[in-house]
């Protein structure tokens, strides 16, 4: 299930059952505090927002042909901010239209189709609110996001980006993957606070193990903190600790509020 605050129109997570996809009204610890839940309009202010991605979902299932700068300016139009949309809204649909695809009950056009929609979706996102153009690329990022070698699924990086660049982080993003010693080349150059690693798949780990194992190696005044999520991760994969990799198994599992502390 997907959880949403029915007030602010924020995308909170997931709930089980996690094999479901509908969205379910929740209250952020923000609105809760400002009383408004007192209020007995939760269900109506949540209907617009069920419609809309019901609408999606509905066209994701029949291969998807509407331009990605509706969907981006309808979302605006309800209040739901950047990444949420990205996050709360576009990444469940392609979780439920690989799920489909797994099952026989999509093709693999379909699933090609609304993962091309996606890409666009996240370039309209970014190009609607320029302000997150700022902090791109940034000569002195806070987070430097990269796949790991082999790893050509780029949609998860790039909600992260976006869903980085909302709160006021700086990124530098490389993609695809690169080889672990380009990595380590540009933690060198760029020294980021912070290193967001993604791999898609098993075979991968190992070449994410290798990295980490090299990172530890860095003085402590000049090694990022690592994270790292996909596949393998969000599957319940876990890190030697020697290795001091966090694992995110979701986008919002990135502690956003200790990147910001870090110096």
């Amino acid at each position: 299930m997907i959880r949403w605050c029915a007030y602010c129109q924020s995308y909170l997570g997931e709930c089980a059952p996690f094999d479901k996809y509908n969205l379910t009204h929740c209250l952020c610890e923000k609105c809760d505090a400002s009383g408004i839940a007192g209020k007995n309009d939760v269900s109506e202010r949540l209907q617009p927002l069920v419609a809309f991605f019901t609408k999606l979902r509905d066209e994701v299932r029949s291969g998807i042909n509407s331009p990605p700068e509706w969907w981006v300016k309808e979302g605006f139009a309800l209040g739901i901010k950047p990444q949420d949309l990205l996050i709360g809204i576009i990444q469940p649909a392609l979780y439920e239209i690989g799920e489909l695809w797994a099952k026989g009950e999509a093709t693999v056009a379909t699933e090609h189709r609304f993962s091309s929609f996606a890409e666009r979706m996240v370039t309209h996102v970014q190009a609607h609110y320029p302000e997150l153009g700022k902090n791109r690329q940034a000569e002195k990022p806070d987070v430097l996001l990269a796949n790991i070698d082999g790893n050509y699924h780029t949609l998860g990086v790039r909600f992260l980006e976006t869903s980085l660049l909302s709160a006021g982080l700086k990124t530098f993003t490389v993609l695809p993957g690169l080889p672990g010693r380009e990595i380590l080349g540009l933690i060198s150059s760029l020294r980021p606070k912070v290193l967001g690693l993604s791999v898609s798949l098993a075979p991968q780990v190992r070449d994410l193990r290798a990295l980490a194992a090299e990172i530890v190696k860095i003085p402590k005044n000049k090694r990022p903190l690592v994270l790292a999520g996909g596949g393998p991760i969000k599957e319940g994969l876990l890190l030697p600790p020697e290795l001091a990799v966090i694992s995110c198994r979701n986008i919002t599992d990135f502690p956003i509020k200790k990147v910001r502390a870090l110096k």
